[in-house]
């Protein structure tokens, strides 16, 4: 048996402790940070670290850049052949979300027609 000061018990004790949690959300992306993904492309197109940390604050780096890829994957799968139906019951892919599309949470309010100056 070792004795508890060696370093080779202090290395056997810390692969026994539990991984510090994450500060960055796992799984699945969700619409708001697809959205604030395609905005921050759409202002710094191919700069992962500067989407990571100003747009999508809720992923790292490699799981923006990991993320892109697949997008661009996907976009390059639709040029070649037409979307295909998604099944009854089946969620539509998050990839089909475009920063034009119109959603319940994200809508802007009416507009009245009448344009207001913004310095009067």
């Amino acid at each position: 048996m070792l004795p508890e000061s060696s370093p080779v018990q202090e290395v056997v004790n810390h692969a026994e402790e539990e991984p510090a949690p994450s500060r960055y959300r796992q799984g699945r992306w969700d619409l708001e940070e697809h959205r604030l993904f395609l905005m921050g492309n759409k202002d710094h197109p191919g700069k992962w670290a500067h989407i990571a940390a100003n747009y999508v604050k809720t992923r790292s780096m490699q799981q923006v850049a990991s993320h892109a890829q697949k997008y661009f994957m996907h976009l390059a799968r639709q040029q070649e052949k037409p979307p295909r139906r998604v099944p009854k019951g089946k969620k539509k892919s998050i990839f089909y979300t475009t920063l034009d599309d119109d959603d319940d949470d994200h809508q802007q309010p009416p507009h009245d027609g009448h344009d207001v100056p913004l310095n009067p």
